[in-house]
């Protein structure tokens, strides 16, 4: 028994729940929920069709990709430096990839991603804790697949959330005293004095 709403079909199962189907970009589209009702199973029907509308549909299949199929793609398109790309793939293939690598993208949680960064930030045996600075560029590497992911709509929306990472300690800079710039200035020849007095009132330094 099949019944039609004015964007796609409905049908009944054997087990007497209904299940919808739709066709979009050329692809028949069947949600692998099944619903107690007809009605339920329209419901679902106008709410994909109001999506494609505004242009917030995402492919149900697209999201089926493992993390480590998408993010291997998204490295290979990457214009890095051969030191960053590098950079990434070791952390891919050491921190993510045992973790969440064999899982289908979309289904991975803001609470995954941040178990994911609590892992690495603590000792376990003989794995040892990251520093917080490493924890955070693989979390950067990580948040930046996901938008990437939501770029080219795979997913909805980047799990990488709100997500509490270890404060990132940041070098105290002690300035030179006034006392000790004159100094400078007095002990280079005429030519380097101006630089010494820029780079002590602005903190530029040469590349």
């Amino acid at each position: 028994m099949a019944g039609r709403s004015t964007f796609g079909s409905v049908r009944k199962l054997q087990s007497g729940r209904y299940q919808a189907s739709y066709w979009h970009e050329g692809s028949r589209h069947v949600g692998p929920n099944t619903y107690l009702t007809k009605a339920d199973a329209n419901a679902h029907l106008s709410g994909v069709e109001d999506r494609i509308r505004r242009g917030d549909w995402i492919d149900p299949e697209a999201g089926r990709v493992l993390v480590r199929e998408y993010a291997e793609k998204w490295r290979a398109n990457q214009a890095h430096r051969p030191s960053t790309a590098a950079q990434i793939e070791t952390n891919l293939r050491r921190h993510i990839y045992p973790k969440i690598g064999e899982r289908p993208i979309a289904l991975i949680r803001r609470s995954d991603v941040q178990t994911l960064v609590k892992e690495l930030s603590t000792t376990d045996g003989e794995r040892k804790a990251l520093a917080p600075a490493t924890v955070e560029v693989v979390y950067t590497w990580v948040s930046t697949i996901f938008s990437s992911a939501v770029s080219d709509r795979i997913i909805n929306i980047s799990p990488c959330r709100d997500i509490r990472r270890t404060v990132v300690e940041q070098p105290k800079v002690e300035p030179l005293s006034v006392e000790t710039v004159w100094q400078l200035i007095g002990a280079v020849p005429d030519r380097y004095r101006a630089l010494i007095a820029l780079g002590a009132g602005t903190g530029v330094r040469s590349s």
